[in-house]
């Protein structure tokens, strides 16, 4: 902290012959050129700085919350071998561009065009957090309306804000079970980011789109791009064992899906050792989470109950309810597939109880319909049913269609178990129509043979059989068929 403040408070010093007050100077432009010039000389913040300045204070500089003092601006001049005046105007010869016949500008014919490109950045800086923040609590719908309704930040001006706002908004269009969608921002991002170039930008970039691939059902598309982004962090440029972890184990997941057992193990065992070296309790509980949703993925339930029970108690310490209640009902599903429901029944009734203080419908729903199916097989039929009811009125005020859908199926189950066959096809008709156009192919694998069976009760023998093929082909792991 010492020498951050001993950095900032360096201020004084004469102007050189031509060049416009230091005062004018943009600090998040300044801020960029520092951070590319490092990355084109293939240096971290700690090596650029070496002992002469904090990691904080290089961070707060990049980051454009402040200028860099006179000593560093030459400092990081003679360590990246470019000019100050490229550092602090991104040209060589500033006077050419930023003079009049001859004379420095004033600091009042600059401020007033500083100012407005100021403004204009402060106040996408703020859309930009509220929307970050409103898809951390759950809201992708807000998220998306906020930022359609105020336009596109403008590249040129400010290209690191431009991608920030494709990122966002690609992942509330995945949120939203909108992958198509989603795919077409994180493209726009990723080409933004070629052009800065940024490797770290593109990586991350790349990962969301095999995320959204991903969630299409189209594994070898997604293997595609998590290989990418593994290509970019193994070139060295990208040093973040948390975000090379989440790499390792999506593309193991999308392995596991495509039977490609032995690899996907080798790349679980490379996320656990990358996990190993990070010391932030958040990032390894985030970690631990998805390597059980793998393990589950892979029907690994050991090993899943295993990193789930490590991840909720990391949850638990940091009193983060919305993950612990996400981990819960991950915990819950793994015990119902062990066939351990007495054990599986506090945690989705804890995790129902969050859910609802907290006004999640989505994770209520998914916590209720778990609970209506462990009642099921506890033989409980009231308690059954006033679950699964449950669960349908929670996904109707939440934007998860797929919890919806899921609802619903279990609401249709349960009537195909009383034998009540024409409520089931009602309800698995909705079901259906509700997550085929969200192509959400893990749960829709189960749905169609429920639904097949409940048809042909219904002796309508050609639909079930079209409904069992369509569940083979998705349990296959390759996705639905190519026209």
């Amino acid at each position: 902290m010492r020498d951050f403040i001993e950095d900032t408070l360096q201020l004084g010093y004469e102007q050189p012959a031509k060049v416009p007050l230091l005062a004018a100077l943009d600090s998040f432009d300044v801020g960029q050129r520092i951070r590319q010039s490092r990355i084109a000389k293939g240096l971290k913040q700690k090596e650029l700085i070496e002992d002469q300045f904090s990691k904080s204070y290089i961070s707060s500089i990049e980051a454009g919350r402040l200028l860099p003092s006179p000593r560093a601006f030459e400092f990081f001049s003679e360590r990246l071998g470019v000019s100050i005046t490229y550092l602090q105007w991104g040209t060589d010869n500033p006077s050419e561009d930023l003079t009049l016949n001859g004379e420095e500008p004033s600091r009042a014919s600059i401020e007033p065009h500083r100012s407005l490109g100021l403004r204009k950045r402060l106040n996408w800086e703020l859309i930009l957090t509220m929307a970050q923040l409103e898809l951390e609590r759950g809201q992708p719908k807000l998220t998306l309306d906020q930022l359609l309704e105020q336009g596109t930040p403008v590249p040129e001006v400010n290209p690191s804000l431009a991608t920030r706002y494709y990122f966002i908004l690609g992942n509330a269009y995945l949120n939203l079970s909108d992958p198509k969608a989603a795919l077409i921002e994180f493209r726009r991002g990723y080409e933004m980011a070629q052009a800065i170039p940024d490797p770290e930008l593109m990586a991350r970039f790349l990962n969301a789109m095999a995320q959204g691939y991903f969630k299409q059902g189209d594994y070898s598309e997604a293997i595609t791009y998590y290989r990418q982004t593994l290509a970019i962090i193994k070139r060295s440029e990208v040093k973040d064992p948390s975000f090379e972890a989440k790499v390792y184990y999506n593309l193991a997941g999308s392995l596991a899906l495509l039977n490609e057992t032995t690899q996907a193990m080798s790349l679980y065992s490379e996320a656990v050792a990358l996990v190993c070296q990070l010391h932030d309790r958040e990032k390894m509980a985030n970690t631990y989470r998805e390597l059980s949703l793998a393990h589950h993925r892979a029907n690994n339930l050991t090993l899943a109950k295993d990193y789930a029970e490590r991840s909720l108690s990391l949850y638990e310490e940091l009193n983060n309810l919305r993950l612990a209640i996400t981990v819960q009902g991950n915990f819950a599903q793994i015990l119902i597939e062990r066939q351990e429901y007495r054990e599986a029944e506090p945690y989705l009734k804890n995790s129902l109880e969050l859910a609802l203080d907290l006004k999640d419908h989505s994770a209520a729903a998914i916590a209720a319909a778990n609970l209506s199916l462990i009642y099921m097989h506890l033989k409980d039929s009231s308690q059954e049913e006033e679950y699964a009811l449950q669960g349908v009125e929670q996904a109707g005020k939440g934007e998860n269609q797929i919890a919806l859908g899921q609802a619903l199926a279990r609401l249709a189950n349960m009537y195909a178990a009383r034998n009540n066959l024409e409520e089931a096809d009602r309800y698995f008709a909705q079901a259906v129509t509700i997550l085929e156009p969200l192509k959400a192919n893990q749960v829709l694998s189960g749905i169609y043979f429920e639904y097949g069976r409940t048809l042909m009760n219904l002796q309508r023998d050609r639909e079930a059989a079209a409904l069992f093929e369509k569940a083979y082909i998705l349990q296959s792991g390759y996705g639905p068929r190519r026209a």
